[in-house]
């Protein structure tokens, strides 16, 4: 079993966010809804989030299209 940690860069969408709390719950149940996921941090200040990962069930790939489907990064 291989924890992984990877940061990635949100869109302005926290900046724009009326309830910046709701968000963050929004984006971290979808992200902990892949399995493998161990961890998820919100970033508000640095408009990221960190995400810890068992690298044997989920891929950075994985996230990374999760994050795309939620229109949270480019």
């Amino acid at each position: 079993m291989t924890i992984k940690v990877k940061k990635y860069k949100l869109n302005n969408t926290l900046k724009e966010a009326d309830d910046m709390k709701t968000f963050a719950k929004s984006i971290t149940d979808d992200i902990r809804s892949l399995g493998g996921v161990n961890a998820v941090r919100v970033d508000t200040l640095e408009n990221s989030i960190t995400v810890d990962y068992n690298e044997g069930q989920v891929s950075s790939d994985q996230i990374q299209e999760k994050l795309k489907a939620g229109n949270y990064v480019n």
